[in-house]
C-alpha cells in the first residue's frame, strides 16, 4: 500500500516538475527543483524492502531526470546537473544492491555515474560505495584492492567528516590484512580529524578490546 501511494505521489509532483521545466526552458531560464529533490532525497523506501522496490523508485526518477536535463542542453552542465538527482538516485541503489548481497549490481550503478557532474558530497558517497563495495567480500585479495583505493583517493576535497570516514576504512582494511599497529594508527588519526565522529570511536574501540584479548592470551 505505501509503495502504490509513494508512486502516486511522485507521479503527481512529476506532473508539475515537468510543467515548470517546459516553461522555464521555452523562456531559456531554469527552474528552481531543490525543494522537489530534496524531498525525494528524504522519501525513501524501507531498508528491508527488496531490491525491485528500490529499482522501482529510482529507474523512474532517473527517467525524470534524464527528461529534465534534455531541456537544458543550451545550458552549462554545471546548471543542469544541479536540476536532476542522478548521482544520489544510483549511489543509493549501489548501496542497497551491495547490503543485499548484488555487487555486480552495485559496481554498475556506480559506474553509470562515473562521468556525470557531481557536487563533493555526492563525489565522496560514490568513492565510498566503491571503497565500501570490497568489504562484502572476505579474500585478502579483495581486502588488499580496497586498502589501496582508500590511499589512491584524493582526500583534499572533503570535509573532516569524510576524512575520518576514510581513515576509518582505511583502519578496517588495515586490520583485515593482520596489520593492527597500523590499523589502530589509521583510528587515531581518524578521530583527531573529526573528535566527534561516533563510528571511528566505535571501531577502534572494537580493535583495542581485541588487542587487549591477544595480550592477554599472550600472557597465559
Amino acid at each position: 500500500l505505501l509503495q502504490q501511494f509513494q508512486r502516486i505521489v511522485e507521479l503527481k509532483e512529476t506532473s508539475q516538475i515537468l510543467h515548470d521545466v517546459s516553461s522555464h526552458a521555452a523562456q531559456r531560464t531554469t527552474p528552481d527543483l531543490k525543494g522537489p529533490l530534496r524531498s525525494w532525497q528524504h522519501r525513501l523506501p524501507n531498508s528491508f524492502e527488496s531490491l525491485s522496490v528500490w529499482e522501482d523508485v529510482f529507474i523512474w526518477r532517473c527517467q525524470i531526470f534524464d527528461a529534465v536535463a534534455s531541456n537544458f542542453s543550451w545550458s552549462d552542465p554545471n546548471t543542469v546537473a544541479s536540476l536532476q538527482d542522478k548521482p544520489f538516485a544510483c549511489i543509493a541503489l549501489a548501496r542497497v544492491a551491495r547490503k543485499q548481497g548484488l555487487p555486480e549490481v552495485a559496481a554498475h550503478n556506480i559506474s553509470s555515474i562515473s562521468k556525470h557532474p557531481m557536487d563533493v558530497q555526492d563525489a565522496f558517497q560514490r568513492v565510498r560505495e566503491q571503497i565500501s563495495s570490497f568489504k562484502s567480500v572476505s579474500s585478502q585479495v579483495e581486502t588488499k584492492s580496497g586498502l589501496n583505493l582508500v590511499n589512491s583517493t584524493n582526500l583534499s576535497y572533503f570535509d573532516d567528516r569524510q576524512k575520518a570516514e576514510a581513515f576509518r576504512l582505511k583502519a578496517y582494511f588495515l586490520d583485515g590484512c593482520k596489520d593492527k599497529p597500523k590499523a589502530n594508527q589509521a583510528y587515531c588519526h581518524a578521530v583527531q580529524i573529526c573528535p566527534n565522529y561516533a563510528r571511528a570511536w566505535t571501531d577502534w574501540g572494537r580493535l583495542c578490546v581485541s588487542l587487549c584479548e591477544v595480550a592477554r592470551s599472550d600472557s597465559e
